[in-house]
């Protein structure tokens, strides 16, 4: 999420809670469908450099060969989370792929 678009320090932090929540319910449909799901999340300057660093972090103990899956979103409207917007999906797979990590980009429509 956009720092800048959350109005201080209290806002932030509930809505991190409330994306946590919202990550961790699909992260149990994806284990009731029996694959392993984890749920990370981190705060940083540069939405690219942080979202680079935790995913070459958590594929570092992950077993060869693994593969990250990114989400392309359909925006709905003006508040999509810039993680699932195209560009930056785009921009992440190239830079994960620099670090040899690779990475699919998948178009689905999302709920942002």
């Amino acid at each position: 999420m956009d720092a800048d678009a959350v109005q201080g320090e209290e806002r932030l932090r509930a809505r991190e809670r409330e994306r946590r929540q919202e990550l961790e319910a699909v992260a149990e449909d994806v284990r009731r469908a029996g694959l392993p799901a984890a749920v990370a999340l981190r705060r940083g300057a540069d939405l690219l450099d942080t979202t680079a660093a935790l995913v070459a972090e958590l594929m570092r103990d992950r077993p060869a060969p693994s593969v990250v899956v990114g989400f392309r979103s359909l925006p709905d409207g003006a508040a999509v989370d810039p993680l699932l917007r195209e560009d930056f999906a785009v921009r992440l797979q190239a830079r994960l792929q620099r670090a040899g990590i690779p990475m699919v980009v998948v178009s689905v429509p999302l709920e942002a």
